[in-house]
């Protein structure tokens, strides 16, 4: 019995860093990149803002 333990207990470390990194690596990438879309549409929408038409011409 200990002996199974010995060897689940790293299998099971292992499992857990895979499927975080595989849930990190799926969903934390998409959602750290629309957030750079994010604040890159409000940063141009913010700096548009304020200015006349006639100055983008």
């Amino acid at each position: 019995m200990w002996h199974l333990a010995h060897h689940a207990l790293p299998l099971g470390y292992w499992l857990i860093h895979e499927t975080t990194y595989k849930f990190l690596k799926y969903t934390a990438e998409p959602i750290s990149s629309t957030i750079d879309n994010i604040l890159q549409a409000t940063n141009i929408s913010s700096a548009y803002k304020g200015k006349q038409p006639s100055e983008f011409t």
